[in-house]
């Protein structure tokens, strides 16, 4: 595999493994609000492991053909709030549009009708993007870490917090990444993408 793979493939395939154990290892060892949380959360990651996928292969003419998406099927995970019922529908998508109607239904359609459609090449850095998918799987997953506070007794808030504090980290080093090249104003957008964590309560929506 490392030989026929990319690093970021081989990173794809890790993190698919890894999800897929971890949620076995969870509903064989734990109970309760643990289980709820986490087989949330880690559905949750599945899936936008998953969009991220599909969506990105939409740049890559070579990725939407009927090659492309057995090629792309291989990073899928059997695991998630999308599957089984709509992963194969999702990897079918022959387009963007296609891709976002079939999400119709489901806790991402309303994120994925503000990502941008993708480019073939780019145009630009992501990063100049009002909004990107990355953003908005960022949003998404920091609401459900937050919402993992709420329950009593369950491990799954040791889990919350720790992606949170990784969320944390990254805000801090993307903001410092885009001070150092002093290349935009204050009013840019590019300040805005930072996702503030332990952000949302019960009450609260985008």
């Amino acid at each position: 595999m490392i030989n026929d793979n990319s690093a970021s493939e081989i990173k794809v395939m890790l993190k698919k493994i890894w999800l897929v154990s971890f949620h076995r290892w969870i509903l064989a060892n734990c109970q309760g609000g643990t289980i709820e949380v986490m087989d949330d959360i880690l559905k949750a990651e599945s899936d936008w492991e998953t969009l991220q996928i599909i969506y990105n292969s939409f740049s890559r003419p070579e990725m939407s053909d009927a090659k492309g998406q057995a090629m792309r099927k291989k990073f899928f995970n059997t695991l998630g709030h999308l599957y089984p019922d709509r992963s194969q529908s999702l990897q079918d998508s022959k387009d963007f549009k296609e891709f976002q109607d079939r999400l119709a239904g489901t806790a991402y359609y309303d994120y994925m009708q503000r990502v941008p459609e993708p480019k073939a090449g780019m145009d630009g850095p992501e990063i100049m993007e009002n909004v990107t998918i990355d953003d908005l799987q960022k949003r998404d997953l920091s609401k459900r870490y937050s919402f993992g506070f709420f329950g009593q007794f369950h491990y799954g808030v040791f889990y919350s917090f720790l992606k949170l504090k990784e969320m944390e980290i990254a805000n801090i080093v993307q903001l410092s990444e885009i001070f150092a090249i002093n290349a935009f104003p204050k009013n840019h957008s590019v300040w805005r993408k930072y996702v503030a964590p332990f952000k949302w309560g019960t009450n609260q929506t985008d």
